[in-house]
């Protein structure tokens, strides 16, 4: 049994059930037969959790579902004007399935909002550890070593290797963040293949994640602006040890590769490399983006259309690999504001009710920041696994207002006449 806090003392078989389904997010391709397992999966997870429930459901319609539902519809409509409406029909259906996934999981995992974000996240470590130990078993033993000892990157054969290396980071920091604010156990040591496979897969953005990611929960650990002048030193101190940990375990050969990938990087940013096709490929799409939204800056070309576009100059059929161009080239400023209205939502509540900054503020904040800066070098909307992230940043909005309520109610009544 996995141990945990005291608001989830024993894991319920459809918490295993929600688990599974968050695990085959990651390692099934979009195809029906992928429908048609998650499908089953979904019908199986409802069942099990009305027997633990003896029949009672509740299924209750909220405005995260209903961003879904507005979204998912958005991507069938935009079918009238694009050139290929498989393609946003396609995309619409995949939206839908997972509004039902998302409903479901909500009902199962999160009773309410403050146990519901700790199993959550939770649900999220552990099915991402999962999904690495898949992987690795899925190259075979001796073959994942071999991998690792002499810099190869892991193929995409089963899955995307940026897709793994994020996944791997996302695990640490959310590990990370249970070792500091609740004390090291012999699980957290699941760190350590996480970082391995970082390295592996040549993930530049999963070693951005991991590095940010824990930079940004030591500074909010030792941050309290009550006692500002001595959060700063402790900021300082901690982060300082951090970076210096962090550089030691870089000189490892095994992140050979992939610090030679981010140097490359920087150089093409720089406007001096020449060795990035994969980067200097995505500055291309980003600007093609760009010059699609110019010329249809209302509803855009139609959702998932902008791959014609690479195809036909580029030869490849690729997205734009930045979710912001995409949605603006796609859906224009009308998708563009659909699908981020949620994440100006979550985060001007955070920001707006600080003041109950606790743990879970920070983690959230933490994840929700770091996953709107990826999305500069990854198209997330098409991604299972943003939806999850999206229900746990909910659930600790949801959290957040009932504290909110609850100290109100206490503030009328002292301030109430006798």
């Amino acid at each position: 049994m996995i141990k945990s806090n005291k608001t989830f003392k024993r894991i319920k078989l459809s918490w295993m059930g929600a688990l599974i389904l968050f695990v085959l997010f990651y390692t099934l391709f979009n195809n029906n037969r992928t429908t048609l397992i998650l499908g089953i999966t979904m019908i199986c997870l409802f069942s099990v959790y009305a027997i633990e429930n003896r029949g009672k459901m509740l299924l209750k319609f909220d405005a995260y579902i209903l961003y879904m539902l507005v979204f998912g519809l958005y991507c069938y409509i935009s079918a009238l004007w694009a050139e290929n409406s498989g393609y946003a029909t396609n995309k619409g259906e995949l939206i839908i399935e997972l509004l039902i996934a998302m409903w479901l999981m909500k009902t199962v995992i999160a009773k309410d909002s403050a146990a519901g974000f700790d199993n959550l996240l939770r649900l999220i470590k552990w099915g991402s550890y999962i999904v690495l130990i898949y992987t690795i078993a899925a190259f075979g033993w001796s073959n994942f070593v071999y991998i690792v000892q002499n810099n190869i990157r892991l193929s995409n054969d089963i899955n995307n290797a940026n897709s793994i290396g994020m996944c791997a980071a996302f695990a640490v920091v959310i590990n990370f963040y249970y070792t500091l604010y609740e004390g090291f156990r012999i699980s957290d040591a699941m760190m350590i293949p996480g970082v391995v496979i970082i390295a592996a897969a040549g993930s530049r953005k999963g070693l951005v994640v991991l590095v940010a990611g824990c930079i940004a929960l030591l500074i909010l650990k030792n941050f309290d602006n009550k006692k500002l002048l001595n959060s700063i030193g402790k900021v300082a101190f901690t982060v300082i040890i951090g970076i210096v940990l962090m550089f030691f375990v870089l000189q490892l050969p095994m992140f050979n590769n992939l610090l030679d990938r981010m140097f490359d990087l920087g150089l093409l940013l720089a406007g001096k490399g020449t060795r990035d096709t994969s980067g200097w490929s995505r500055l291309q799409y980003i600007k093609l983006g760009i010059d699609i939204f110019k010329e249809h800056p209302i509803a855009g070309i139609g959702i998932d259309n902008a791959r014609l576009y690479t195809k036909s100059l580029y030869g490849v059929d690729h997205y734009l690999h930045n979710n912001f161009v995409e949605m603006l080239a796609c859906g224009g400023m009308i998708g563009f504001v659909i699908y981020y209205s949620i994440y100006a939502y979550i985060l001007t509540t955070l920001i707006r009710n600080r003041q109950f900054r606790d743990k879970e503020w920070d983690i959230c904040f933490v994840l929700l920041m770091i996953n709107l800066a990826m999305d500069y070098g990854r198209v997330s909307y098409l991604e299972k696994e943003t939806y999850v992230y999206l229900l746990l940043y909910w659930l600790e909005v949801n959290r957040i207002k009932d504290m909110k309520r609850k100290d109100d109610m206490v503030s009328r009544t002292i301030i109430a006449p006798a």
